[in-house]
């Protein structure tokens, strides 16, 4: 990642130096319980792998984070400050999905 992503990524404790991304695959779907998604186009991107998954196996992030099933857009070429407002959704989205998941 670049290195203000990696920064902003520490100031949370995550440490993404030596993160490195991978393609989603049909086992990885059907390994799954959920599925989260950041946006529309990775939602039909996962329907498109594994038309299956789409019975209830994927989820947006901000179902979790605020509610509603809003896009959450891709800071890539954002700034610190983006990035920093993107994590803490997803940090906080992150959290009530484990609520959430623990409970079952």
């Amino acid at each position: 990642p670049p290195v203000h992503v990696q920064m902003a990524a520490g100031e949370i404790g995550i440490e993404m130096a030596a993160h490195r991304s991978q393609r989603l695959d049909e086992r990885m779907v059907a390994w799954a319980d959920v599925i989260v998604v950041m946006d529309r186009d990775n939602r039909r991107a996962v329907i498109k792998l594994a038309p299956e998954a789409m019975h209830g196996k994927i989820r947006r992030l901000l179902e979790y984070a605020e509610g509603d099933s809003r896009d959450i857009p891709d800071p890539y070429y954002g700034d610190e400050r983006l990035f920093r407002c993107t994590f803490a959704v997803i940090q906080k989205g992150c959290d009530l999905l484990a609520d959430e998941l623990s409970c079952r």
